[in-house]
């Protein structure tokens, strides 16, 4: 699989708000309490990791998994491992409280060996709370075409139909797995922002006139008095590990 697109480091910075939907989403299904350590997985620049510390509070140890470049931007108050996700073997058996993915998965060179991990590294009753683009999709044919056309680096995520990740938890012991569709809009304060951040986001090498004509062509944006909104459907996946 291919590393995650090469992107601005200053946009998320700078539209702190926009993904802000989808980030609560996946927080939505954890609970964690002082003194629980939660694993944010392909962490990027911490945009997860933040989240949970913002939500839960700073007694809630996070540890960012993030094998690229990208672990250099993360904010010090978090741990930072940069092992693989397949092989985090950085990280002891039955050791933290949850696992929690945004978008990380069709990055990873071995889904079920990834998903083995967190069970491994996850405490009896420990919760997994993923989310990610579905085969098929609008924003699958966005990321796979034109961001893998734009950016420098590519992009080659693999996608799973839907029902597919509950499939790879239950195969790999996880217990109480449930999975469901959701739309879970970017938002912005004017379509010029929309089209910043996502050239910036996805390290597109465009002028952002053309990001914005192409976000408005291929994806479901609605525009109104109050911004714009950008349809961004996902799949969320939660399960948990069976007590031994």
């Amino acid at each position: 699989m291919s590393a995650p697109t090469i992107s601005d480091p200053a946009v998320m910075a700078t539209y702190p708000q926009a993904r802000r939907r989808e980030r609560d989403a996946l927080l939505d299904l954890v609970a964690l309490a002082p003194g629980e350590t939660a694993v944010d997985l392909q962490a990027a620049g911490g945009y997860v990791a933040d989240g949970i510390r913002a939500r839960f509070g700073p007694q809630v140890q996070v540890i960012c998994v993030e094998p690229t470049e990208l672990r250099h931007r993360i904010p010090s108050v978090h741990r930072v491992c940069a092992d693989p996700l397949h092989a985090m073997t950085s990280l002891a058996d039955d050791s933290v409280d949850a696992v929690i993915g945004l978008a990380g998965l069709h990055h990873s060179e071995d889904m079920v060996a990834t998903l083995r991990e967190c069970r491994r590294i996850l405490r009896a009753g420990g919760t997994l709370a993923v989310c990610d683009v579905e085969a098929g999709s609008t924003n699958a044919a966005w990321l796979n075409g034109f961001v893998a056309t734009h950016n420098p680096a590519g992009h080659d995520g693999r996608f799973l139909p839907f029902g597919g990740i509950g499939a790879l938890l239950r195969d790999c012991g996880f217990a109480a797995v449930h999975e469901t569709r959701r739309n879970v809009p970017w938002c912005f304060g004017s379509e010029i922002d929309m089209a910043h951040f996502f050239t910036g986001l996805f390290g597109l090498a465009l002028a952002p006139a053309r990001v914005r004509a192409a976000v408005k062509s291929q994806l479901d944006v609605e525009t109104s008095t109050h911004g714009v909104e950008v349809g961004w459907p996902l799949v969320y996946a939660s399960a948990r590990r069976p007590p031994a």
